[in-house]
């Protein structure tokens, strides 16, 4: 069903994927639509985390002017709203100006350099958006404005508890996609016909070959590993004790 509302919703939402940051007032201009309808939209996108206010400076004629930036929450609800003809044609641009909100965008010039890595790449991110991780708020018009509205309310009850863990939990596995590690982590799944001498030619290989000599990537990579010993001692240890004291 059609909403004039949610449809405002969405081109908020663009204006603010393909600017670094924009001014309150000058959204509404950019988006069509009154300065008061501009607020109501600016605090649901706020309170659904996909906009956030990055400063507010003074003004000679009145209120403070806020402005405003769209998260990575707010990226990966637009790059959904957008797949995948409109994100294959936009995200250079999206990478380029969203460097600071994700290792993807930060490497990108790298990542993009090989036209064959770059189709990957992005079809990583394509495999996160549909798996199921992360769930649009506006990729269809089955959601009311009025249930964004309770979705908001629950959601900064749970911000409240743990702050910024929804949106570093969806960084983690939206970068792990789009590297084509999924399979590792979490499953420690190998593919069989990774050792085989073919396999060197794939253009998987010739991917994690380019990545894991990206400082930052490699890093992150290095994390992981880490992350799963733990977790590996953790289940040993819990396998031990529940064999052995219940």
């Amino acid at each position: 069903m059609y909403s004039p509302r949610l449809e405002k919703l969405r081109k908020t939402l663009e204006v603010l994927a393909y600017n670094k940051e924009v001014y309150q007032r000058d959204l509404a201009e950019k988006v069509g639509c009154s300065y008061r309808t501009i607020v109501r939209q600016l605090k649901l996108l706020h309170d659904l985390g996909l906009a956030r206010i990055i400063r507010t400076e003074p003004s000679k004629r009145g209120k403070d002017r806020n402005v405003w930036e769209i998260t990575f929450y707010g990226l990966i609800e637009f790059m959904s709203m957008s797949f995948p003809l409109r994100l294959i044609r936009g995200i250079d641009h999206l990478a380029s100006i969203h460097k600071d909100k994700w290792l993807i965008f930060q490497e990108w010039n790298h990542l993009s350099k090989d036209p064959e890595i770059k189709d990957m790449v992005i079809a990583g991110i394509g495999k996160f958006l549909i798996s199921g991780k992360y769930k649009p708020f506006f990729y269809t018009t089955k959601k009311s404005a009025k249930e964004l509205e309770q979705i908001a309310e629950f959601r900064k009850k749970i911000q409240k508890l743990i702050p910024d863990f929804a949106e570093t939990s969806i960084k983690r596995e939206a970068t792990i996609y789009a590297l084509y590690l999924d399979f590792i982590f979490p499953f420690g799944a190998v593919p069989p016909w990774i050792t085989k001498p073919k396999s060197q030619e794939s253009s998987l290989i010739k991917l994690w070959k380019t990545i894991i000599k990206i400082p930052s990537i490699r890093e992150f990579i290095e994390q992981e590993f880490k992350m799963e010993e733990i977790r590996h001692k953790n289940i040993k240890w819990f396998q031990k004790w529940l064999l052995n004291k219940c």
